[in-house]
């Protein structure tokens, strides 16, 4: 028998004032995988209370690559003391898994 299962394909991208062409060429990758493999939103969190100058770059720029602004969710997460306030984008794709074979 065949399973489907679910797997979460992540990105994560560190804060900065504008993105870089190699930032850029990252997520316009990111975005066609989620239009040809996505399923459900695309979600883009951010750390509780950071500014949202960066997120709304991702998210204009995930516009302009084709994903639809109505799948694009946002979300926050808590950081702790030093971490990082890095965006993490993410998605849903299922994924088709054979059963092992048995002794032949």
């Amino acid at each position: 028998p065949i399973s489907v299962d679910s797997q979460t394909v992540t990105m994560t991208m560190a804060p900065s004032a504008s993105l870089s062409g190699l930032d850029r060429a990252r997520l316009r990758a990111f975005a066609d995988a989620y239009l040809r493999d996505g399923h459900g939103a695309l979600t883009l969190s951010a750390p509780g209370g950071a500014d949202d100058g960066h997120a709304s770059g991702v998210r204009a720029a995930l516009s302009e690559f084709g994903v639809p602004v109505d799948q694009i969710a946002a979300a926050s997460y808590r950081t702790g003391e030093g971490s990082t306030t890095d965006l993490i984008l993410s998605y849903t794709h299922y994924v088709a898994t054979p059963s092992a074979c048995g002794v032949w």
